[in-house]
């Protein structure tokens, strides 16, 4: 994903007229790809062991969807 938001990152910079539709490209993969990040490093991790089958909650995956889905959905329309 990182490497998708730099080549987006680079394909709205290098062409002439700015299109909306790679920044919102770029948006969304930089932000999945710091949600995949904080994945990895447990940081977007949280354990719940209260209940009698021990549980993990990925809250990042959670928080890109929130984010992400709104401009994905209206990427389309244009």
């Amino acid at each position: 994903m990182f490497i998708g938001a730099i080549v987006f990152f680079y394909m709205g910079i290098s062409r002439k007229v700015n299109t909306v539709m790679h920044v919102l490209t770029f948006f969304i993969a930089a932000v999945s790809a710091c949600s995949y990040y904080a994945e990895w490093a447990g940081l977007g991790v949280e354990y719940k062991t209260t209940d009698t089958t021990p549980r993990v909650i990925f809250w990042a995956r959670y928080l890109d969807w929130v984010v992400t889905g709104p401009v994905r959905g209206g990427e389309g329309r244009r």
